[in-house]
């Protein structure tokens, strides 16, 4: 099935007609850059703090990049994060050192974190 086969889609929110890609096999948003939809948004306080609190929980255990790239950010915005958001990615971090399963390298990440 080609791009031709398939039935056209239209932008909900300037009506742009959407681009069927067939090498990825899926619609592509419209290229309009005065398209509402393609505006960046705030993220709000609780989409923050669930954010953060899904990728520490990604993040620990592992032993790459993302332990850095994670605390960096939920360092950064930690102002923007709830208390109780803040208590919950503690906690975790704090469980995982528990059970040892934090790397020797990746610990001075997560310290830092634990001292905000």
């Amino acid at each position: 099935m080609n791009g031709e086969d398939k039935i056209l889609k239209s932008c909900p929110s300037c009506g742009t007609d959407y681009k069927f890609s067939s090498d990825r096999n899926t619609w592509v948003h419209c290229d309009n850059a005065g398209c509402p939809s393609r505006k960046k948004r705030e993220v709000t306080t609780p989409e923050l703090g669930t954010l953060a609190i899904c990728s520490v929980r990604y993040a620990l255990g592992r032993q790459t990049y993302i332990v850095d790239d994670v605390c960096e950010i939920i360092t950064k915005n930690w102002g923007g994060i709830s208390d109780s958001d803040k208590k919950t990615i503690k906690r975790d971090v704090r469980s995982e050192m528990a059970r040892c399963m934090i790397s020797e390298m990746d610990m001075p990440n997560w310290s830092k974190l634990l001292e905000l």
